[in-house]
């Protein structure tokens, strides 16, 4: 289903993404075509960001400046989104979950998930 598997999207913790890059840009086509799709994909993503230890939370909270309790929510809102809008690629998405990803990809994850979720290009 598409949820759980881009549901991992909201953890920037988890060591490797479970989808390859055919099912990352189906996933796309699914939440660009069918906001049905798009919630679930949201809703599963804030489960599994709830689930991350406070402190991580609390920092995705500063770099968007939310508070703690908006983080699973907000961030998987502009995340979806940003997928959504192609402001982030496979590769930003496989980089986000290395200890030592692209500097370059995570400036460019942060600056699209700082944009409004109903933001439809960059």
């Amino acid at each position: 289903m598409v949820a759980v598997g881009m549901g991992l999207s909201g953890c920037a913790t988890k060591p490797a993404p479970e989808l390859n890059q055919a099912d990352f840009e189906n996933v796309r086509d699914q939440i660009v075509s069918s906001p049905s799709a798009r919630d679930a994909v949201r809703v599963q993503c804030q489960a599994d960001l709830q689930r991350e230890p406070k402190d991580e939370r609390a920092l995705i909270g500063a770099m968007l400046d939310v508070d703690t309790t908006e983080v699973p929510e907000v961030f998987c809102a502009r995340m979806v989104a940003a997928i959504a809008r192609g402001d982030v690629s496979y590769a930003d998405f496989v980089g986000l979950k290395e200890v030592d990803g692209d500097p370059a990809a995570l400036r460019r994850i942060l600056r699209a998930i700082r944009l409004d979720p109903s933001a439809t290009r960059t």
